[in-house]
């Protein structure tokens, strides 16, 4: 049985911002990395959310998901913007219902803007199954 979309929250990364004349430094610390599991020609498996928290008032990032395999699965929305703390990323996967059973992964970056700095790389993984053999998820 899978949990509900609200419960789904999987890490809180902790953004610390620190003023200057025209300039926000930002330092994330580690987060776990994201898994989501899905069984070949089904369902894709529910979103996860990613909180952040600053210790300012407002944050500028950048949130860019690629993936090393399994082609375009991964997305993440919103992809930028100016965020009050705490802002929520919702992270989602949609790959081909033709991808094999395997393993297959990406990262999720996220960059200072306008500088593009990356403060933090978050690795992800979808897992296919292969039809008819039965998992759990959290």
């Amino acid at each position: 049985m899978q949990k509900s979309y609200a419960s789904r929250v999987l890490a809180v990364l902790i953004l610390f911002v620190a003023a200057a004349v025209g300039l926000h430094a930002q330092a994330f610390t580690n987060v776990p990395g994201l898994s989501f599991t899905k069984t070949f020609g089904g369902a894709n498996p529910l979103p996860q959310v990613v909180t952040v928290t600053s210790t300012g008032a407002q944050f500028n990032v950048t949130a860019t998901a690629s993936t090393t395999t399994g082609g375009s699965w991964l997305q993440i929305s919103p992809a930028s913007g100016v965020f009050v703390t705490p802002a929520e990323w919702i992270v989602s996967v949609n790959p081909s219902v033709s991808l094999a059973a395997g393993t297959y992964t990406g990262q999720i970056v996220f960059a200072q803007s306008p500088s593009g700095v990356p403060n933090l790389t978050v690795p992800v993984s979808l897992i296919v199954t292969a039809a008819g053999t039965p998992f759990l998820t959290t």
